[in-house]
Formats: structure tokens, C-alpha cells, sequence
């Protein structure tokens, strides 16, 4: 009898991968915070308050601008 804990057919480990990280560019990474912001996160709106005082007035006042690639 398998218990939870202990199946009888235990399923083959995948070899381990080490974590990537990659650059994003300045677009795709102000794209992100301005994502944050939306969702209500207030030190992503702090963040991007100190960084570009010019988004933030536009996303308070409630006009979303959309980025784009060529920006």
C-alpha cells in the first residue's frame, strides 16, 4: 500500500538547474513598475516617484500612458 509520503512509483528527480538572471532593458523595467504601481503597491510608487516624477503625476492624475519600445 503507497502512503503520501512514500509512492511506490517515485517519479524520476530532474537534475538541478542554477537560477539565470538577465538584464532587462530600461523599457521593459520601467514598463514593470509602472505595472506595480497599478496593482497598488506603494513602494513600487515611491520607487517611481524618486525615479521619474513625471510618470508618477501622470498615473495619479489617472492617464495611463502606454510604453512602448521605442521610448
Amino acid at each position: 500500500m503507497a502512503t503520501l509520503n512514500h509512492p511506490e512509483k517515485e517519479k524520476p528527480r530532474k537534475p538541478y538547474e542554477k537560477p539565470v538572471a538577465r538584464k532587462i532593458m530600461p523599457e521593459e523595467a520601467k514598463r514593470k513598475l509602472i505595472e506595480h504601481v497599478s496593482q497598488g503597491s506603494q513602494e513600487a510608487k515611491e520607487f517611481l516617484e524618486m525615479i521619474l516624477a513625471d510618470e508618477a503625476k501622470k498615473l495619479s492624475t489617472g492617464t495611463k500612458k502606454v510604453v512602448t519600445a521605442s521610448e
